[in-house]
């Protein structure tokens, strides 16, 4: 039963570094894109998105 939980814990744990690193990744896109993409696009502005992913990045 121990070896279930460490499985199910190393898997969890990848599972966390993953999304580290995709929110990280998608935060540095945004940085990257020029302002004016955003609502040409029909989105949010470029600010909302770099707050959203920037806590986002954080909070994990």
């Amino acid at each position: 039963m121990i070896v279930v939980f460490e499985a199910l814990n190393s898997f969890l744990g990848l599972l966390g570094l993953v999304t580290l690193v995709f929110k990280v990744f998608t935060l540095i896109d945004c940085l990257t894109r020029r302002g004016e993409l955003f609502p040409a696009a029909g989105k949010q502005t470029k600010a909302f998105w770099l707050i959203i992913l920037g806590i986002a990045s954080v909070w994990n």
